[in-house]
């Protein structure tokens, strides 16, 4: 008795390195997979690495709250109850990559100061920086 071999299709490459696949949520194939992002890979992708975790965490709740970030696929659980939208944002929070990349590249965004635009300071900072660190050295108040 001989054995017929079949071949299968390989795992389709992702973007981002945490990026993992999974099956499809409703339906579908097991070769159909669904992109995540993990925390790491949007801290990467929004540029937050200077921040301590727990600021990273809340610029993103943050944006979800006034930019419309994608809210995460997995839920958080605090105290008991099911946090709900920003709230639900978490050190193990993961996003449909697909959503969060609609969101990144929606018309208007990044917004211009983000683009490396620097606003324009006043051309008497420096004079008015040292003058402040002045009097405040001297222990008052301006």
């Amino acid at each position: 008795m001989s054995a017929d071999l079949l071949s299968f299709p390989s795992r389709p490459a992702f973007a981002g390195s945490d990026a993992i696949a999974r099956p499809a949520r409703f339906g579908g194939s097991c070769l159909t997979a669904l992109r995540r992002y993990r925390l790491a890979d949007l801290v990467a992708v929004l540029a937050l690495e200077a921040l301590v975790r727990r600021s990273q965490i809340d610029r993103l709740r943050q944006l979800a709250r006034i930019d419309g970030l994608p809210l995460p696929l997995n839920p958080r659980i605090w105290a008991g109850q099911r946090c709900r939208g920003a709230e639900a944002i978490c050190a193990a929070s993961e996003w449909d990559a697909a959503e969060v990349d609609a969101w990144l590249h929606r018309p208007g965004f990044p917004p211009p100061a983000a683009q490396g635009t620097v606003p324009d300071l006043p051309l008497d900072l420096h004079a008015a920086m040292r003058s402040r660190a002045v009097v405040l050295a001297a222990g008052g108040r301006r």
